[in-house]
């Protein structure tokens, strides 16, 4: 589909596009070959993070999609159909009715692709908060180890895009390639300011995530705390216990008690006064 900026917005054809002053496109892959022929566009591969120029084009490759910027037309070319279509769409509500430029098009196209990743900041920020809440009420996955290391490389890749980015507009901003009007540069600066603050919360969330590594490790090591004093406990007080039942299982035949009527029973008691005994002790000694 394509959009011609005149006194309205109007959806116009590819040819009809190319006559215009000034046009945005969105297109899918399966129509690249035929938008190439008819723009005389460069055709390069969706997926590699970058920019190249040919002639008087400029491609800007990000993630699973290409912008052709030349002075009279910006072109998207996706293959993720809905989060584009939604920000072209977007594009076109904020620059209705005003004066239009190329570099305001890309501006304001690329302004919803990075504001649509804050929101994916915020949803990531949200998880770890009920990760962490997870860990503090002792209810966290056995598998969250693995999770929060899955989470971290997501970050870092996410950082890395975001820097890549920041590179692309630093360089868009340039102008070296004479494609975009002077008194319209101003818009690469604040999409590199956005580009920035994305990366910063990258970074934030990185530090998050081994924040709640350590504290899943605090609370790995507080539960093994509590169980080797539970054991600890358990044979001080029972190891008095196996000394008197040893003693008394030796079978020798002057031993105390060994004939007497009442040995088990007297044993017994002194076992449990002992038991007893040692578990008051280390009450008050806590």
């Amino acid at each position: 589909m394509f959009y011609a900026f005149r006194d309205e917005v109007e959806n116009v054809t590819a040819e009809e596009a190319k006559a215009c002053d000034l046009s945005l496109g969105y297109i899918g892959v399966s129509e690249l070959d035929e938008v190439v022929r008819l723009f005389d566009l460069p055709k390069n591969g969706i997926g590699t993070t970058g920019y190249f120029k040919s002639g008087d084009c400029v491609c800007v490759c990000l993630e699973e999609c290409n912008i052709y910027v030349r002075q009279r037309a910006v072109i998207v070319v996706s293959t993720c159909t809905k989060k584009h279509l939604t920000a072209v769409q977007n594009t076109i509500s904020r620059l209705r009715g005003g004066e239009v430029s190329n570099a305001r098009l890309l501006y304001t196209f690329v302004d919803e692709l990075l504001a649509n990743e804050n929101e994916v900041l915020v949803d990531f920020q949200k998880s770890l908060a009920v990760t962490e809440k997870q860990i503090l009420d002792g209810r966290e996955s056995e598998s969250l180890n693995k999770t929060l290391y899955c989470e971290k490389q997501r970050c870092i890749a996410l950082g890395a895009y975001y820097s890549k980015i920041r590179e692309i507009i630093e360089e868009l901003g340039d102008n070296d390639f004479d494609v975009f009007p002077e008194d319209e540069l101003k818009y690469f600066d604040l999409l590199g300011a956005r580009a920035d603050r994305l990366r910063e919360n990258s970074k934030m969330l990185i530090d998050g995530i081994v924040h709640l590594r350590d504290a899943y490790q605090s609370a790995l090591d507080l539960r093994l705390n509590k169980t080797m004093k539970l054991f600890t406990i358990v044979t001080v007080v029972f190891a008095p216990l196996g000394f008197i039942t040893g003693w008394f299982g030796m079978n020798f035949k002057n031993l105390p008690l060994i004939n007497s009527p009442y040995g088990a029973g007297i044993v017994i008691a002194i076992s449990v006064v002992v038991a007893v005994g040692m578990l008051v002790w280390l009450k008050l000694k806590r």
